[in-house]
Formats: C-alpha cells, sequence, structure tokens
C-alpha cells in the first residue's frame, strides 16, 4: 500500500516540461534564455515559410474563409513561442492528418487523432520527471515503471477528456477517397497536466483497489 501512496503523491507532483528527456528540458530551456525575442519571431517566421512552401509544394490548401496558409504557420509558431517564468512552454501541441468522404468528418477525425498525440506529449512529462526522479533517488526503478505504464494506460481517458482545443493550422487536399484534412492544435499545458494528474490518480486508485479486493478474496 505505501507504494501506491508513494505513486499517487508522484503523480500529484510532476513538473510541466514538454521536452521528452530531462536533458532535452535543459537544453529547450537553455536555447530558449539565449534568444531574444526578435531573434525567436525572425527564426519561427523563416522556419514558417519554410514550412508553408512544402505544404502547397504537397497540395495542401487553406479552406474558404480561412487565413492564408503562412499566416496559420506564424500563429502556430507564436503560440509555441509562450514561456512562463520558468522558460517552459504554456501550450502543448498536436497534429494529425485523417481521409473522410466529407471535410468535416475527416476534420472531426483528424481532431482527435491530434487530442491522442496531445496526450502522448503529457505522457512524455511524466515520464521525464520520473527518470530526473530516478536520478535524484526520489524512485525506484519498479515505482518508475509502474508510473509509466499508468500513463499508457490513461492516454485515451486523458484524450477524451481534453476540451475545447485552439487550431492553430487547418489544411486540406483532396483524394481518391474524399477529402484529407491536417489540423494543429494546442492546449494550455496547465490544464493538459491537470487532467492527466487526475487521470492517473484515478488508475492508480483503480490498481490499489483491485489489490485490496484481491486480498479480502485471499482472506476469506
Amino acid at each position: 500500500m505505501k507504494r501506491y501512496l508513494l505513486l499517487l503523491v508522484m503523480a500529484a507532483t510532476v513538473g510541466t516540461s514538454v521536452a521528452q528527456t530531462a536533458k532535452e528540458m535543459a537544453e529547450k530551456r537553455k536555447e530558449v534564455m539565449s534568444m531574444s525575442k526578435e531573434e525567436m519571431s525572425a527564426k519561427a517566421s523563416k522556419a514558417a515559410e519554410e514550412e508553408a512552401k512544402r505544404y502547397e509544394k504537397e497540395g495542401w490548401k487553406v479552406a474558404p474563409g480561412s487565413l492564408p496558409l503562412k499566416a496559420q504557420l506564424d500563429k502556430s509558431y507564436a503560440i509555441q513561442q509562450q514561456y512562463d517564468e520558468n522558460f517552459e512552454s504554456k501550450f502543448v501541441m498536436g497534429q494529425a492528418i485523417s481521409v473522410g468522404s466529407t471535410y468535416d468528418a475527416a476534420r472531426m477525425q483528424a481532431v482527435e487523432l491530434a487530442k491522442q498525440e496531445l496526450a502522448g506529449m503529457i505522457g512524455s512529462v511524466i515520464t521525464a520527471q520520473t527518470e530526473t526522479a530516478i536520478a535524484n533517488k526520489q524512485l525506484s526503478n519498479e515505482e518508475a515503471v509502474s508510473i509509466t505504464q499508468t500513463i499508457q494506460k490513461s492516454r485515451n481517458q486523458v484524450a477524451q477528456r481534453i476540451g475545447k482545443v485552439i487550431v492553430a493550422v487547418e489544411l486540406y487536399r483532396d483524394n481518391e477517397a474524399g477529402k484529407e484534412v491536417l489540423v494543429r492544435i494546442a492546449y494550455n499545458m496547465d490544464n493538459a497536466k491537470r487532467i492527466a494528474l487526475e487521470t492517473m490518480r484515478e488508475e492508480l486508485t483503480k490498481m490499489l483497489d483491485n489489490l485490496n479486493k484481491k486480498l479480502e478474496e485471499l482472506m476469506q
């Protein structure tokens, strides 16, 4: 029981970086701190321009009434450039492509798939923190494995609980199956973290309840 209580505490105290490892988090923070806002904007604008050319070459178009492709990508990069006082990203982002017989059907599916990617990235946040905890001897390898397994089990639930997202990029192209839609979405990191932690706590509690039930059965 002490083991799972410790896991519950760990699930309530994980950090908020979007990098996949503690080393990547440190490198990303160092890069951000070394760049001025002007340098970041210039770098993002150049990246957006190159990306726009690639998408256009691949046949992607914007829906009628939507922002031009370059403007959408500029918006996407602007969101990615928002950091808190600890130079950690304020938003987590996901991207997905889906094909449907109609535009709306393909778009809806693409958004749901992108939410799945968001959930996976939040899982990377927690995985990175468990690696740090192991290095600092706050967790054992066994405890870290249990947390990682819980993250994997919780991914679908986390994706389902993610609410309204910011659609930064929305493109489409025609193919033989109908419409192919690409979306890039953003979601507030603090809200995403809260949802992930709540879901993990529920999963860990279920695990503990199941162990208790098995113990009761054995004692009968």
